[in-house]
């Protein structure tokens, strides 16, 4: 799990940065922006007018969640599992449980798939159902 962490943020920089304006849409505490480039700490972002550097910890969680499926929206089925992993770690249930619909309709070689099976099989014990 730890594995698809750190490959979390760079394939989300990397895929966000070929997406479609609508798809790199990202919720901050200005309002909805939408992010035109990234720096080592994190994503620039277009609010209305003004351009702000933030840093990723700047961002909520679900907000980051929420980027990544529009960014992840339909590539390959490795990057839902780095993206289940990180709503895993953030104890992001209806984000998680969103990954695994995902991950179930992608279908893919089960190497690509296997850590969301683990994780949706401590699910109960995770998110307390």
């Amino acid at each position: 799990m730890l594995r698809a962490i750190d490959l979390f943020y760079p394939s989300l920089e990397r895929e966000a940065a070929t997406a479609k304006p609508a798809a790199r849409a990202i919720e901050t505490s200005k309002g909805t922006g939408v992010v035109e480039r990234f720096t080592t700490a994190g994503p620039v972002v277009k609010v209305g007018t003004e351009t702000i550097e933030m840093r990723w910890s700047e961002l909520s969680p679900e907000a980051i969640a929420d980027f990544a499926f529009a960014a992840f929206d339909g590539k390959d089925v490795r990057l839902l599992a780095q993206l289940g992993a990180f709503t895993w770690a953030h104890k992001l249930r209806n984000h998680f449980f969103g990954v695994v619909n995902k991950v179930r309709l992608a279908g893919g070689p089960p190497q690509d798939t296997a850590l969301v099976q683990v994780l949706l099989a401590r699910a109960k014990e995770r998110f307390g159902r």
